[in-house]
């Protein structure tokens, strides 16, 4: 839970958590989570737009939130 914007790594756009309250989700939470490998490789908080790229280019579809490679 963040009040104040973050800075997206990638883009540098101002990233603002959804989560201001205890019982409140972040606005990425609508999202399926991303690998560890590329949570390793950014640190931190992204904005819509590269979270949206991220899962895409790890293969999982945002919009179903369904990983095309099933796990064992």
């Amino acid at each position: 839970m963040n009040s104040t914007p973050s800075i997206c790594p990638i883009c540098h756009a101002p990233v603002k958590c959804g989560a201001q309250a205890p019982d409140q989700q972040c606005w990425c939470m609508q999202y399926p989570p991303l690998p560890a490998s590329v949570i390793q490789e950014t640190q931190t908080c992204l904005c819509e737009s590269c979270l949206q790229d991220r899962l895409q280019r790890a293969g999982i579809d945002w919009q179903t939130g369904k990983d095309p490679i099933p796990k064992k």
